[in-house]
């Protein structure tokens, strides 16, 4: 009788470089999925945030943001305690939706001298104001310095 070999050497050869490939296919996708959850990041500059009040003791507040992140931002909260304890808290989302990245939205509000929060913002003093940005699946936060400027 002869010796019979099920499986021929170039065949088994072939067979382990097929799985070779696949498998490194399917750890290459793995790993790239990874790396794109990994390097996506929500990030929000600030580039101005200003509070002015008059002589009149009207308040004039603006604040210009920049999302420099990779992902689009869905919503803006700011908040800073005022003088008589309360939170005076800005939710801004005039953006159409989401924030895209690599685009600014400004935000402008005024508030007459007999809107209370106004009046319990100080000229010259400076408040921390929490800064919060969110996207789908990530939140920003950072703290800015808000000094109240007097205007004529």
């Amino acid at each position: 009788m002869r010796n019979r070999r099920a499986i021929t050497p170039i065949l088994s050869g072939i067979i382990l470089m097929a799985i070779t490939i696949m498998g490194g296919s399917i750890l290459y996708g793995i790993q790239n999925q990874v790396m794109v959850a990994g390097l996506s990041s929500i990030e929000l500059r600030i580039i101005d945030l200003k509070l002015e009040k008059d002589v009149n003791n009207s308040c004039y507040f603006q604040t210009v943001f920049y999302n420099s992140g990779s992902e689009s931002i869905q919503e803006i909260s700011l908040k800073t305690t005022l003088d008589s304890g309360e939170d005076f808290v800005r939710k801004i989302n005039n953006f159409g939706g989401e924030l895209v990245p690599r685009n600014s939205t400004e935000y402008f509000e005024f508030l007459e001298s007999s809107n209370l929060e106004c009046g319990n913002f100080t000229r010259s003093n400076t408040y921390s104001v929490f800064v919060n940005a969110t996207s789908s699946d990530s939140k920003f936060s950072t703290i800015k310095a808000l000094k109240i400027e007097a205007v004529s």
